[in-house]
């Protein structure tokens, strides 16, 4: 008899833990999640669109201050923006409150506009180039995003 009763509770605490780390992990730990969520997005943003066209329902926001605030509150599981943008947010404005989950849904580019044919273009490419290459943006890197 006793070795029943430590058995089942040995089992309920087991599956109690379990069920508490999930919860406090959150419900969105990959893309393949957020089939299965309430996600947020920017209204009109390249998020939007891209999971529009994977067949995920995004619930609009006006703001991206307002989607995670919708996420702290546990109203959605998921925003989704850029990477950078949302670890800069969440490092400056909501440490420990909220997480970004890694990895890249949909890449794209982020640019510079010049006049046509302008004589900065190269050396522009060449300094951007020979600066990633450095310690200092490392340190950028760590300060504001990571």
């Amino acid at each position: 008899m006793i070795f029943s009763i430590v058995f089942i509770a040995s089992f309920t605490a087991a599956i109690t833990t379990q069920l508490t780390l999930t919860e406090l992990r959150g419900k969105v730990h990959g893309f393949n999640d957020l089939y299965h969520a309430r996600v947020g997005c920017i209204a009109g943003s390249e998020g939007f669109a891209f999971l529009a066209k994977k067949g995920i329902a995004a619930i609009p926001f006006e703001s991206l201050k307002e989607g995670l605030a919708a996420v702290e509150s546990r109203k959605i599981d998921a925003f989704v923006q850029d990477e950078k943008i949302l670890q800069y947010i969440i490092k400056t404005e909501l440490p420990g409150r909220v997480q970004v989950v890694g990895g890249t849904f949909d890449e794209y580019f982020v640019s510079i506009a010049l006049q046509q044919n302008s004589p900065l273009r190269k050396p522009i490419n060449q300094a951007l180039l020979k600066f990633m290459k450095t310690e200092s943006w490392n340190e950028l890197l760590n300060r504001y995003i990571k």
